[in-house]
């Protein structure tokens, strides 16, 4: 893997709109959104309002009632499947699009 044609050392810039030469802007924020409520990879689901929703255990990273409910001694650590009560499914998928991308558009 070679990093050639990055240029290196001092400030400033090129004034490029922040992109370094031959690397493309970061599409980070659009990819992890991607995964919210998405099966590719997932390794726990939700129910929420009697609908699946796909997640993954990176929450546990983000989150520390994720993180105590899905890595502690509690059953749903072991559950492939997790009933959340009292949440509306639209209320949940930005909760899970927040904790994703650290970004959440409410209208």
């Amino acid at each position: 893997f070679g990093l050639g044609g990055l240029g290196g050392g001092g400030s400033g810039g090129s004034g490029g709109g922040g992109m370094i030469a031959g690397v493309p802007p970061s599409s980070l924020l659009a990819d992890l959104r991607g995964y919210v409520d998405n099966e590719v990879l997932s390794d726990v689901q939700f129910v929420v309002e009697g609908i699946p929703v796909h997640a993954h255990k990176i929450l546990c990273l983000r989150c520390p009632y994720f993180n105590n409910m899905l890595t502690g001694e509690y059953m749903e650590s072991r559950a492939r499947e997790i009933v959340i009560p009292d949440v509306k499914y639209a209320t949940f998928l930005l909760l899970l699009q927040y904790l994703y991308t650290d970004e959440v558009t409410i209208s």
